[in-house]
């Protein structure tokens, strides 16, 4: 058996993330553990993949402007977002092939098995859930996040808030 391997109780991920360097110098450094000098990605607004298949990009074009006014998008997560764009579009399909074909469906020999696409729904549902998480996507996970005021001081809150709730 190794030890500190990836997976294993006590092992590499085991205990909480930490704490990042920025958070440390604004809340105070009550342990007195070493502050690192963390990479910084540069701010911005990443370009949608090419591979994006049609509902995905349009996931894209509909969160992006969402993220940017939360303050938590930068270059550097344009994987993660396409990740949960496209796990979305696989939902969708899942759920539109659920409610063509029903819970089950008859296999080539007569025989009545689970649509497939229910496992396909409940998979990409779990990615959705677990990049959204990375995201900020959910009111839990957003109490989870910190971000830096904008320009005018303020915090990116109201136009999120209406972002959120569909408006415009």
């Amino acid at each position: 058996m190794s030890e500190g391997g990836l997976g294993e109780l006590g092992g590499t991920n085991s205990g909480r993330f930490p704490k990042p360097s920025a958070l440390k110098e604004i809340t105070g450094n009550p342990g007195k553990g070493a502050i690192n000098n963390e990479p910084v990605p540069p701010a911005g607004f990443p370009d949608a993949p090419e591979w994006l298949d049609d509902i995905a990009l349009r996931e894209w074009e509909r969160l992006m402007p969402i993220l940017e006014k939360m303050g938590v998008i930068t270059m550097a997560d344009r994987n993660a977002v396409a990740a949960y764009c496209q796990s979305y579009s696989m939902y969708v399909k899942a759920v539109e092939d659920v409610n063509r074909n029903g819970f089950t469906v008859e296999g080539h020999r007569g025989v009545t098995s689970k649509n497939p696409a229910v496992q396909v729904q409940r998979d990409s549902l779990d990615q959705m859930n677990r990049w959204g998480a990375k995201l900020g996507l959910s009111p839990v996970d957003r109490v989870r996040l910190s971000v830096a005021p904008t320009d005018d001081g303020d915090a990116p809150d109201a136009d999120v808030l209406r972002l959120l709730s569909g408006g415009a």
